[in-house]
């Protein structure tokens, strides 16, 4: 979480030092609101990434990958594959592709806050 407050401060006092326009305390909010913005939209592609559907979307293109590697065309038709040996199960797939979760808790930490700041600076201008 150290290393998120770093690349805040660094992009703050870049983004205030290169844009010239408008009172200080308006740059400030400008830089708070992308930095922000920026971590909430990482942290929302955590949590998709997360997220039961979009694992059966990654499986059914593995699973027809695997078939049309596999087979030729009237194999495909006779073929019955929700028994198929070397393809593997929904469950296993999702335990091999996203046995672990990637943790959008730290972002949506920095993220929340900084919205809610610039928002206040915001109106204080």
């Amino acid at each position: 979480m150290k290393v998120l407050g770093v690349i805040t401060a660094i992009f703050i006092c870049f983004y205030m030092s290169l844009n010239k326009y408008g009172s200080f305390i308006f740059r400030l909010a400008d830089g708070l609101f992308i930095i922000g913005l920026i971590y909430l939209l990482i942290a929302l592609i955590f949590y998709i990434r997360n997220v039961g559907f979009f694992k059966l979307i990654a499986y059914n293109k593995y699973r027809r990958k695997f078939i049309k590697t596999k087979y030729s065309g009237k194999d495909k038709i006779s073929k019955d594959f929700s028994h198929e040996e070397d393809m593997m199960d929904l469950h296993e797939f999702c335990e091999e592709h996203y046995g672990e979760k990637w943790s959008n808790k730290s972002l949506l930490i920095y993220a929340i806050p900084l919205l809610i700041l610039s928002f206040i600076l915001s109106y204080l201008v």
